[in-house]
This record gives structure tokens, C-alpha cells and sequence, in this order.
């Protein structure tokens, strides 16, 4: 063989033999990439829902886990008829949702997607199980780990949904003695609400007044509203308000339900109550009723207790007597005495001069004016004007801490030093004396034998207005057997407000509430603020001191010049 041949021999086994070193490798390569890579198991799930839906709608559940062995979506025997599988391209604009029904209603679904229309109210419980070849976890709002069961990992997860049924309002009708007269059902209400041959009458005097109590359960309504014609309604949202009737006439009642609210699904419904309200004439007789009211625009309105037919030239037979603490006391002429245009039971009156909310108003009458049954007004002497104030703290639920909890009041909480509790009780735990409207206080106790501070800042944001007066007002108590003294101060944040005096009370030891107040004009710039109550140990012994403190207030005041 030659030295070319040789030559060449030589490389073709060197070729060959690098061939298979470079196949030998790939293939080593391949079989270790295929060896550490690991198999992915994963359990995840999504719904459509937080876990509240209404009735006839529908939710979706989807499983994201990867690598299972077996998964299923199961829901008990006795979900049938309440609960029905899904199948088809739901859209957005579709409304009714029975005809997506699969005709399969077997409980269980191994699907990754699944669609429940829920067509009964209650609680439900969408079971989902997922099985692996290796252990895994699920980390959400909890933790769940799975369980080695029957050589395989297995792991479950139970949706509770509460289906919300639609509203249906019933109501509970009283007399003015408090004598139940009617208590409509749900049923009774669907019922008769149509057939209105079949309302019974309520005869009502004039001035006298009904009775409505919201006891609708189906639906957990969380608002109401009751519509009266021809009477006036106490408070329209309260579950259980008085309708009072002074025109003769016969008249009609319904009520407006709705339900809404953080996570939960709306809802709405409106029911007319079948009965007849006949207000005849009044066997009383014909007076005011209530206080006098000034309205904003320093109208005087009073309020009889029946419609009024006659109302002739009486200005003159008003005296509106007006003082005020700056020295001021006079007689103020009325210019105009008349029937209110929407309700007749009204009579409004206006003055010749400004009156202010500063003021201290009374008023008289004798005179001839009558009501559409034909009864004379009875004359009245001295009878007080509660004056129109625009309070910045009017919401009590805040200012009065009546919603029951600092958190639900809108308040927060720090400490500069060590203390003790800063919390709402119930008034019934409070000393005696709280207002007769509030439900509850606030209750701070100051420890720590020393000078020191609780800072509390609600988020409520108040506005302050360059040149306005003022009139910041507020409850306390601070038991007599305090070991203790402490003092406090309000502060209006941000820090940077400036332009209002000091609002510091030495609290004492009277073991009484006590009302203070201070009226200032704003000097600063305009701007919104809120509050920051203050409390400091000014001495004593050392031990744990209280005070409560209740109905806050910040009053426009109008100071008469």
C-alpha cells in the first residue's frame, strides 16, 4: 500500500472514529438533559366568583393544575334541580341561561372548565380533586398541602358559594297604639299586590299615624326606602318608620328594597302594600305638633297636625321674639304667613329681619285659622325654633363613633408612649348620662404614671374656609375615682394648619359629662383637614385613668353682629 493510500485509510478511520466520538456524545448529552428534567406538577385553580352570587346566575371554575394523575369536579346528590352543569359559547349578552343546561347533570366533571347555574338560593359547596405522582402545595389566601393517600398525593379544595335569593319584601303594618293590623308575607304581597279589589281600608284620623316594619328576610336586602302619597315618612331608610297622615284623602304605600355592598350582588325590588289608607277627620284636637324648624333659607315652618283650608291675613297674630348672647333681644315682624304649597299641614313664616343660628328664637299665635275638617287651631305661646346649622361632624356613625368599632368608624389609632386601650363600647357600659341617641363611646385609658399621649386621627376630611366661624363642640367624662388627672386637646391636621385657638380641657375628676364648647373665627388658609384627639397624664398617682368622649361637632356659626 502506498503512502497516499495509507494516507488515506488513516482518515477515513480517524473520520469514522470522530463520527461516532461526536454521536457518542449528542447521545450522552440527550440522555442526561432527558434524566434532570424534572416533571411539572402543579395544583392551581381560578374562579369567576368571590363566593357570592345571585340566583339564576351563573360562575365558572376553571383547574389550572398541571401534571395530574386524575382531577374531577364533584358536587353532591343533592345539588340536583339547584345546580346545572354548563356547555356552550356563553355570551356576554345572553340573559337567560337554562338553555346552556347539558343534558348530562352527572355530579361529576373532569373537565378543566366547568359552568354552574345556580337557580336556588342557599349554600353550595363545588368540590374539585386533583391526584399526582409527586407531592404538591397550593398557596393562596391559605395554604394546602396533599395527602399520600393509596400510594399517589392527593389534594382538595371546597368552594363555598352562597347563592343570593331575589328580594321579597314583607312588611308588618301598626296602628298608633301599636296594635298589629296587618302582616303581609312575601306570598301575600305577590298575591294581592295586582288584585287591588281585595286591599282592605285603614281608616287613619288626620295627624294620626301608621306604623311600617321591614321584616323581609328572602333576599337580605341591606336599604330600603318606604313611598307614602299624601303623608309624610319619619325616616324613609329605617327598618321600622312611622308614616304620619294630615290630609283627608284616601292614600296608597309602597316600599323599595335593594341590596348591595362590598363583594355581595345587587339586587332590587319594588312592592306596592295592598291596603288603602283613608284619613278622616280628626277627633283631636287641632294643634302644632313638634318643634319649629328654621330651614336654610331662615324660613320659620310649623307643623300642625291636619290640613290646613284657612290661613288669612295672620302675620299679625305671630309674635317671633329673637335674642341672642351679644345683648340682642327683639320682636321681629312676620312679613308672611302661609300654607306650605306641597304639604298642608305646614305653615311658613317670613321674618323682616336676618336671623343667625347664634340666635335663641320663640314663637306665638292666636289668631283664627282652620283645618280642612273644620277644627280651630289652638293658640300656642313661647314655643322654641330649633334653628338650621350645617354641622361638618353630622355623620355620628363617624363623630359619634356609632358604628361601633374605631375601624368602622373610620378612625386610626398610635401611641406616643405606652398606654393601655383606646376602643368603642357600648354606651350601656359608659358612664351614665350618655346623649339619649348614642349607642355608643369612646373609652381611652391613659397609663403609664407620666405624661404621655394617644393620637387619634380620623380619615374623614373636613373643610376649613378662610373668615368663617366656628362653633367646635363635644361630650366627656372622666371618672371621679381616676387616680389620675388628665387633660386633652383636638388638633386639626395636617400640622402645617394654623389660624384656630387652642381647644384645651382639663378634664378633672367630675365623674359627669360635660359639654364643651368654643366658637372662633378660621384665620389660616383654606383647606381640608381632620381631627387628632389628644390626652396627657397632668398628674397624680400612678395607675390606668379613663375618659370617654362622644358626639364631636363643627358647627358653621353664624354670630348675630
Amino acid at each position: 500500500m502506498d503512502f497516499k493510500n495509507k494516507i488515506f485509510n488513516l482518515m477515513k478511520i480517524n473520520n469514522l472514529y470522530l463520527v461516532s466520538l461526536l454521536l457518542m456524545v449528542f447521545l450522552s448529552i440527550s440522555c442526561q438533559h432527558e434524566e434532570i428534567r424534572p416533571k411539572l406538577s402543579d395544583a392551581r385553580w381560578n374562579v369567576s366568583t368571590n363566593g357570592n352570587i345571585g340566583i339564576t346566575k351563573y360562575a365558572s371554575f376553571v383547574n389550572l393544575s398541571q401534571g395530574s394523575t386524575y382531577s374531577a369536579w364533584i358536587l353532591d346528590d343533592s345539588t340536583k334541580n339547584q345546580v346545572y352543569f354548563l356547555d356552550g359559547n356563553i355570551k356576554i349578552t345572553d340573559l337567560d341561561y337554562t338553555k346552556f343546561i347539558r343534558e348530562d347533570q352527572s355530579r361529576i366533571s373532569s373537565d378543566n372548565t366547568i359552568h354552574l347555574l345556580f337557580n336556588r338560593a342557599g349554600e353550595y359547596e363545588v368540590n374539585l380533586y386533583n391526584s399526582f405522582e409527586d407531592s404538591v402545595y397550593y398557596i393562596g389566601n391559605d395554604t394546602i398541602n396533599a395527602e399520600f393517600i393509596d400510594g399517589e398525593w392527593q389534594i382538595a379544595k371546597t368552594f363555598t358559594i352562597d347563592v343570593y335569593d331575589s328580594i321579597q319584601a314583607a312588611v308588618e303594618v301598626y296602628n298608633g297604639n301599636e296594635e298589629l293590623l296587618y302582616s303581609f308575607s312575601k306570598e301575600e304581597l305577590n298575591d294581592l299586590e295586582q288584585d287591588t279589589t281585595k286591599w282592605p281600608v285603614i281608616d287613619v284620623e288626620a295627624g294620626g299615624y301608621l306604623e311600617l316594619v321591614d321584616s323581609t328576610k328572602v333576599g337580605r336586602p341591606t336599604a330600603r326606602s318606604w313611598i307614602a302619597s299624601g303623608a309624610q315618612v319619619s325616616d324613609q331608610g329605617a327598618i321600622r318608620s312611622k308614616v304620619n297622615y294630615y290630609s283627608l284623602g284616601t292614600f296608597t304605600t309602597a316600599i323599595s328594597s335593594n341590596r348591595s355592598g362590598d363583594g355581595i350582588p345587587t339586587g332590587y325590588a319594588f312592592r306596592r302594600l295592598p291596603y288603602y289608607v283613608n284619613v278622616i277627620q280628626s277627633s283631636h284636637p287641632f294643634q302644632i305638633v313638634g318643634s319649629l324648624k328654621e330651614l336654610p333659607d331662615q324660613t320659620i315652618q310649623v307643623t300642625t297636625n291636619g290640613e290646613i283650608s284657612k290661613l288669612i291675613n295672620e302675620e299679625d297674630n305671630f309674635k317671633v321674639v329673637v335674642e341672642n348672647d351679644n345683648g340682642f333681644k327683639e320682636q321681629i315682624k312676620v312679613l308672611s304667613a302661609t300654607i306650605d304649597s306641597r304639604h298642608k299641614y305646614l305653615i311658613n313664616l317670613k321674618l323682616a329681619g336676618e336671623i343667625y343660628n347664634s340666635d335663641r328664637i320663640t314663637v306665638s299665635w292666636d289668631g283664627d285659622i282652620s283645618s280642612r275638617d273644620e277644627r280651630k287651631l289652638e293658640a300656642f305661646e313661647d314655643v322654641p325654633v330649633e334653628m338650621y346649622v350645617v354641622d361638618l361632624c353630622e355623620d355620628q356613625q363617624v363623630f359619634g363613633f356609632e358604628a361601633g368599632s374605631l375601624m368602622a368608624s373610620n378612625w386610626a389609632f398610635r401611641w406616643d408612649t405606652p398606654m393601655k386601650t383606646a376602643q368603642v363600647i357600648p354606651a350601656s357600659q359608659a358612664p351614665a348620662g350618655v346623649h339619649e341617641n348614642s349607642k355608643y363611646v369612646l373609652e381611652v385609658d391613659v397609663d403609664n404614671g407620666a405624661s404621655g399621649r394617644v393620637l387619634m386621627d380620623t380619615k374623614t376630611k373636613l373643610p376649613l374656609v378662610k373668615g368663617q366661624m366656628y362653633t367646635f363642640s363635644y361630650r366627656y367624662n372622666t371618672p371621679s375615682d381616676n387616680p389620675s388627672n388628665v387633660g386633652g386637646s383636638p388638633i386639626f391636621l395636617p400640622w402645617s394648619v394654623s389660624g384656630y385657638p387652642s381647644l384645651w380641657v382639663n378634664y378633672g375628676k367630675s365623674g359627669q359629662w360635660t359639654s364643651y364648647s368654643k366658637t372662633f373665627e378660621y384665620t389660616g388658609s383654606d383647606v381640608e383637614i381632620n381631627f387628632m384627639l389628644t390626652f396627657f397624664l397632668t398628674g397624680g398617682d400612678n395607675g390606668l385613668s379613663k375618659v370617654y368622649i362622644d358626639n364631636l361637632s363643627l358647627i358653621l356659626a353664624e354670630p348675630r353682629p
